[in-house]
């Protein structure tokens, strides 16, 4: 047989993982050092508006370029945005200095949807999916992954595993 019954039915959990557990642990047992980690967070929130297109544009370099851990983009619909060759660059540049950006909706309930010309062209930019996360739940998502997630590459790997164990 192929099977190695010494490690039948055992899960092993990746360094990161067990990392993070450690540190959640720690925070929760630490009031003080919990409060002091959510006082430094840095996340921007970015209603897309119907506004001229170079005002969008600038807004939004300043919301991605703002020294933030974390943008949340807002967008119409199930997730349309406007598509523009700057927009394109604000949110690799983001990308490139750690930025987490999540796209959610406006709309009050439902989600976004990637399946559209818009989430698509986001998701090759670096944005990932709020899928059908509320505003609040994204919010708290990413305070969770900024004061337990040393990196921004780890940061990215749990919200899409996440958004993976979560998708119905």
């Amino acid at each position: 047989t192929t099977e190695y019954a010494a490690f039948a039915g055992q899960h092993i959990k990746p360094n990161h993982i067990a990392n993070q557990q450690h540190l959640t642990n720690t925070l929760i047992t630490n009031p003080t050092r919990l409060k002091e980690a959510l006082s430094r967070l840095n996340i921007q929130i970015y209603y897309a508006s119907p506004l001229p297109l170079e005002t969008l544009v600038t807004q939004l370099e300043q919301a991605l370029l703002s020294g933030a851990e974390a943008v949340i983009l807002l967008a119409y619909g199930l997730g349309n945005f406007p598509d523009d060759l700057r927009i394109h660059r604000a949110l690799l540049a983001a990308e490139q200095h750690g930025v987490l950006v999540i796209l959610t909706t406006q709309v009050p309930f439902g989600g976004v949807e990637s399946r559209y010309a818009a989430g698509n062209w986001l998701a090759a930019c670096g944005v990932l999916s709020g899928g059908e996360l509320a505003l609040p739940a994204i919010f708290a998502r990413l305070a969770w992954l900024q004061i337990t997630a040393s990196t921004y590459t780890e940061r990215r790997q749990l919200w899409l595993e996440y958004n993976t164990a979560f998708v119905h």
